[in-house]
């Protein structure tokens, strides 16, 4: 029995397509932080730190950019209850939200209040659209 090189054994790779960095989204939510410092009490009636803030935005963020990146589909998950509270703080600032949508979305990004009902991982019917 012939045996074979390690290189005639393996299959080929297929080449790889490099990912397209998502640009996360660089408005100004420092006005979303302050609401969160005075309106924080979100889990079991113990304050976010400024950790907590930080992360939770940077993670509001990266929500957005996967969503602009995936194609802005109407239906989608809100991937965490942190998330989707800075969500609605930045939504609480309608001015700013609206302007913050339109630059980075080129329309208006809405939520849906069936997300909110929903605390079961938002399974089905998703969490907002965008028109």
């Amino acid at each position: 029995m012939k045996m074979l090189s390690v290189r005639e054994q393996l299959p080929t790779p297929k080449p790889v397509q490099p990912m397209t960095p998502m640009r996360l989204p660089t408005f100004d939510l420092h006005a979303v932080e302050a609401a969160l410092r005075m309106n924080h009490v979100l889990y079991e009636g113990k304050p976010l730190t400024e950790q907590q803030i930080t992360t939770a935005v940077q993670e509001y963020r990266l929500f957005l950019a996967q969503h602009r990146a995936t194609g802005m589909p109407k239906q989608f998950a809100v991937p965490s209850y942190v998330v989707d509270r800075v969500w609605h703080t930045h939504m609480c600032e309608t001015e700013q939200y609206a302007a913050d949508c339109q630059s980075y979305f080129g329309a208006m990004f809405h939520h849906s209040a069936q997300t909110c009902n929903n605390p079961t991982g938002f399974p089905s019917g998703g969490g907002g659209e965008l028109n």
